[in-house]
């Protein structure tokens, strides 16, 4: 994803903003992929049984990511102005809503906010970080300095402090929100023509994370309805689990 050059850059305090309006950010190439529960490949185009889990979408700056929870190619992001909004301090907290929009769709309203960090305790015994939104730390809480994943996913501002940056593994670790983890990943690796076209972390380059999931058949059915709701179908659980750092296969985090 990309800025359009039929919209002018928009800036806030002397600092680049990503686009909000409806057709500001467009594709630079896409691609869809399958987790098979052993590797990753080139999934079919078929999407018959497929339900949506999360979509994120997401901007690197030179210094901070930015995050926004819908796919800012398809509808507007916040108000759907060029400008910030009039009375709010970029970065401000501002409440989730929705609204309808000029096709009739109810769509987030949340704007984009830099990337950050919630220090839960549910991780276990390690301490990790959360990556997420409208979280209370715009940094990780600890980094190990044998992990060398971290400093290639995340600008130094989202690093730990220098003096926590000495933490033993696997103490330190990054987990959070899928579709975040994947994007932060995505924009870490160097360009490839047709899918990613810019440079690696630079300003301006984006991207949009939709991870869907194929439902699980329930065991028993009543008057044809399945007896659970998408949220506690058990794939859900377990991406749910897996956001946490917590597998099948024991904890997981980058």
């Amino acid at each position: 994803m990309r800025r359009s050059t039929d919209f002018q850059q928009r800036y806030a305090q002397g600092r680049w903003q990503p686009p909000r309006p409806r057709g500001s950010n467009i594709a630079a190439g896409s691609g869809r992929y399958q987790y098979d529960n052993w590797s990753v490949h080139p999934a079919s185009r078929s999407t018959t049984r497929r339900r949506l889990y999360k979509t994120y979408s997401l901007y690197a700056d030179v210094d901070r990511i930015w995050v926004f929870n819908d796919d800012a190619i398809d509808c507007k992001v916040g108000d759907g102005t060029g400008n910030p909004r009039a009375g709010r301090a970029q970065g401000a907290e501002e409440d989730e809503n929705t609204s309808d929009d000029s096709n009739g769709e109810v769509r987030s309203t949340d704007d984009w906010v830099p990337l950050s960090f919630n220090w839960p305790s549910e991780t276990g015994m390690f301490r990790r970080s959360y990556a997420w939104k409208r979280q209370p730390n715009g940094r990780i809480c600890l980094q190990s300095p044998n992990n060398v994943a971290l400093p290639e996913l995340l600008p130094d501002r989202h690093l730990a402090p220098q003096q926590d940056r000495a933490a033993p593994p696997p103490h330190g670790a990054l987990v959070g929100e899928l579709p975040i983890l994947i994007a932060l990943v995505a924009l870490s690796v160097q360009p490839q023509p047709g899918l990613v076209d810019q440079a690696l972390r630079q300003q301006g380059r984006g991207i949009v994370v939709r991870v869907e999931y194929e439902p699980t058949p329930p065991a028993q059915h009543h008057r044809g309805q399945p007896v659970y709701q998408p949220e506690d179908d058990p794939v859900v659980q377990r991406l749910r689990k897996f956001e946490r750092g917590l597998t099948v296969y024991g904890p997981f985090a980058i």
